[in-house]
């Protein structure tokens, strides 16, 4: 038996050409780095979360100020329509009476507004 493995011994040192390191310290090292890198995934993975989240925020933020600028644009509107009525009815009533015709000049002049331009003002408005 004792030939056998003397035998044995012979040919495995024939054949391997490396020796084995002493010692577990690859295994250590491995070890070391495969934590750090664990610690660093970890960090990524927690940085990622944080700015999805920031990113959320914002999109939500962006939209309801979106919604808030769409109603402001539409009572705009809404005032500006009414505004231009009232002014289209008051022109027709200043044409109709004759007495207040100096009236209306007078105003007209200092004012300086004409519904059409306001009524032209409103469209253009309207069809952005």
């Amino acid at each position: 038996m004792k030939i056998c493995l003397n035998e044995e011994k012979s040919l495995i040192t024939c054949f391997w050409t490396t020796t084995l390191p002493k010692g577990d310290t690859s295994g250590q090292k491995l070890m070391t780095e495969n934590d750090a890198l664990r610690n660093e995934l970890y960090a990524t993975r927690t940085k990622y979360e944080l700015m999805s989240k920031l990113v959320h925020d914002a999109e939500e933020r962006l939209h309801a100020s979106n919604r808030q600028k769409q109603t402001m644009e539409d009572i705009i509107y809404k005032q500006l329509k009414r505004t231009t009525k009232v002014m289209a009815k008051a022109r027709t009533n200043f044409e109709k009476v004759p007495e207040f015709q100096q009236e209306k000049e007078n105003l007209l002049k200092n004012v300086n507004i004409d519904v059409d331009d306001i009524e032209s003002s409103i469209d253009n408005f309207s069809s952005r």
